[in-house]
């Protein structure tokens, strides 16, 4: 069976770059800011403000080509290409050994923040990167675009929420909406990512193909032509949208008592310590 290291994008984090010496490290290392932008021009849409979940207009400027460049560093391919490079030069993977990165594209409502914006410039750079890990690096790598979903990174993003809850309400009414482990079960068992994995033309595994059906599309894009604050209950599945979010970080959970006393500090005893000294990778601050 093959060894799959899984890549999972996640929030941008923090970094330094390499050195002999903690002294050295400081005078070299260099801050990459990701942004939340448009790129061209300033883009205005329809929103959901969170905090009391009625609908207005936000606005997003558009990015400096630094700002693009900036964010591609931070959320783009190259520490993905890094980490298989050093796991094979370090001789740790298995022959038929591959590596999946999730993605996402999103619907044309949000191309403007997303795809067409600063985070789908990251996107872009990595969907590249897995033809540069597989060409170069010699490991198999592959792109699994998936549908929205309620996350820590999405929820950050303007417009996207009202998306995701109108998204949710129609998903769920045509039985086709999938949570995370739905979503990853089908990966593995109808798209087959183990072996003779289905993709698209252009070698991604397309894990958003019931999102961007053209009847949930159509039926979400009416909606939203539609959607006020007066009727956003009715037209998109806010709640729906809380109780992932609470879920995410382990809230709104059955059976569970939130009031009662807890030690943060837990041991688990088949956790191991375990020495990477013997990989070397090149890295950079990310905030």
């Amino acid at each position: 069976m093959s060894f799959f290291f899984l890549m999972i994008r996640r929030p941008p984090r923090s970094t330094l770059s390499s050195s002999s010496a903690a002294s050295d490290v400081y005078k070299r290392q260099v801050t990459y800011r990701s942004v939340l932008k448009t790129t061209g021009e300033e883009f205005t849409n329809k929103n959901l403000n969170l905090k009391d979940n009625s609908i207005g207009m936000k606005s997003i400027p558009a990015a400096t080509e630094e700002e693009v460049e900036a964010t591609v560093k931070v959320m783009g391919g190259e520490d993905w290409k890094l980490w298989m490079q050093a796991l094979k030069d370090a001789d740790v993977l298995s022959e038929d050994a591959s590596t999946v990165a999730y993605s996402y594209i999103g619907s044309e409502l949000t191309y403007p923040i997303y795809f067409e914006g600063t985070i789908g410039a990251a996107k872009k750079h990595l969907h590249q990167t897995a033809d540069e890990i597989t060409k170069e690096v010699g490991v198999k790598a592959l792109i699994s675009v998936n549908k929205g979903l309620v996350t820590q990174a999405s929820a950050a993003i303007p417009i996207v929420p009202l998306y995701m809850s109108v998204l949710y309400k129609v998903m769920k009414e045509n039985n086709v909406h999938e949570g995370c482990i739905e979503q990853i079960e089908r990966l593995f068992k109808e798209k087959r990512l183990l072996a003779d994995t289905i993709t698209d033309e252009h070698g991604w595994v397309r894990m958003d193909d019931l999102e961007l059906r053209d009847d949930i599309q159509d039926e979400v894009k009416k909606r939203w032509e539609e959607i006020n604050t007066d009727n956003v209950s009715e037209l998109a599945d806010v709640d729906g949208y809380w109780e992932d979010f609470y879920r995410m970080f382990g809230f709104k959970e059955e059976g569970i008592d939130y009031e009662a006393e807890t030690d943060p500090v837990v041991e688990i005893p088949s956790i191991k310590a375990v020495s990477y000294t013997h990989l070397t990778l090149p890295t950079k601050r990310i905030v």
